[in-house]
């Protein structure tokens, strides 16, 4: 009979969510001596429950005799193992398991307002990551627009080159997909990142 120790997973998957590098070792080493205790108890529980069947059979010699036959056979092919593992719950719907300690509503909740939480700074790092790609990508644009507007000789005057726009206006045009600056600035970045384009290393000094 298979044992799940559900409060042992779910105290495991928490220290992976916790945001100080310090704090999580911490955490790693209290659970870590948390579950040696849990797991020592129950492997006694384990053996026994493994070597019951066996146990039995031996009280009539022609189970003993069986099972002389089979560990002939097992002991060239077989050796005793222990095994911890994450195990899919799926696996486990047709079989019977003993649950050790089941996990509480309130460690399922405190451990997925955990995960919660670190989602929710990946998702504001990625964006920051994303803001600053545009904000580059719009910097080199701008320098790019005052470069051929000083080697300009003239020509019509547009509603984008009026006085009134100020630095924003640019900024919020280059971050509106709907608008032609933003795939401009896109467009000019992946020219910066493209060793093949002379815009590579026209940004890099060269």
């Amino acid at each position: 009979m298979p044992t799940k120790f559900e409060t042992l997973s779910m105290e495991l998957y928490a220290t992976a969510f916790e945001p100080d590098s310090e704090r999580q070792k911490m955490a790693i080493e209290t659970w870590f001596n948390r579950a040696i205790e849990v797991l020592q108890a129950a492997v006694e529980t384990e053996l026994r429950s493994y070597l019951s069947n066996y146990l039995e059979r031996l009280t009539t010699e022609e189970g003993r005799q069986s099972i002389a036959r089979k560990f002939r056979n097992y002991m060239e092919k077989y050796w005793l193992s222990m095994e911890i593992r994450l195990t899919p719950l799926y696996l486990s719907r047709n079989i019977t398991c003993r649950t050790v300690e089941p996990a509480s509503s309130e460690v399922r909740a405190t451990t997925v307002q955990a995960y919660d939480n670190m989602l929710s700074r990946i998702e504001a790092t990625e964006t920051a990551k994303l803001v600053a790609l545009r904000e580059e990508a719009l910097s080199n644009t701008n320098l790019a627009s005052v470069s051929s507007e000083t080697h300009d000789d003239g020509g019509d005057w547009s509603e984008d080159s009026s006085p009134d726009r100020s630095p924003n206006d640019d900024r919020s045009d280059a971050m509106n997909p709907n608008n032609d600056a933003y795939q401009s600035a896109m467009d000019n970045h992946s020219n910066q990142m493209n060793p093949n384009n002379d815009a590579y290393w026209s940004s890099r000094g060269r």
